[in-house]
């Protein structure tokens, strides 16, 4: 029991530490590694083109949304610092869709579609029936690996150009009025 026990705490106790790790406020970065957020300055990289299904099995090809601003973010339901971002950007979402036409994929890593299927289906996070933003599955982690995506979540834009100009790692506050206009400024 004792051996159950000293397992018990040390497993809390890395739970405790990832958690910490994970939901520290991070950066957002260029491409080139700069820390600023002037990050349309820089040479802007072409976006990896991948193509995946979404929850009703249709296959969705990155290269599709050629012509419109992306934001393109990687996540997983067991992520806790993704589902804190959630929220705010599926408003985000919402929003920037209506006002510029954003189209936001947001690729998970999940083993399957139970678990993604599960959050959305208690309306806890988004209370209506359509999604402002498209959900794909990446069981394997292959795209998010071809990104250099290894931490949860990181978010890429790409603009109409189909040219990725940012990076954002670690979760964000969507509803910043310096992130909205960034992307406002950056979805034209």
């Amino acid at each position: 029991m004792r051996i159950f026990k000293g397992l018990l705490l040390v497993t809390m106790l890395v739970v405790a530490v990832a958690y910490w790790w994970n939901s520290r406020p991070r950066q957002e970065i260029d491409l080139s590694g700069a820390s600023q957020p002037e990050a349309g300055e820089s040479a802007p990289v072409d976006p990896k083109d991948f193509t995946a299904t979404d929850a009703k099995g249709r296959p969705v090809t990155l290269s599709s949304l050629r012509g419109k601003p992306i934001l393109l973010n990687f996540w997983a339901s067991w992520c806790p610092p993704c589902l804190s971002e959630l929220p705010a950007l599926l408003k985000f979402a919402n929003a920037m869709k209506r006002d510029v036409g954003l189209e936001v994929v947001a690729v998970s890593v999940d083993k399957e579609w139970a678990p993604v299927t599960k959050l959305f289906a208690e309306k806890k996070l988004w209370p209506h029936e359509e999604l402002p933003l498209t959900i794909l599955l990446n069981a394997d982690g292959g795209i998010a690996t071809s990104y250099g995506t290894a931490k949860f979540p990181e978010t890429y834009f790409i603009d109409k150009s189909f040219k990725m100009i940012r990076k954002f790692a670690g979760a964000q506050d969507w509803t910043s009025q310096e992130t909205t206009q960034w992307i406002i400024e950056h979805s034209k």
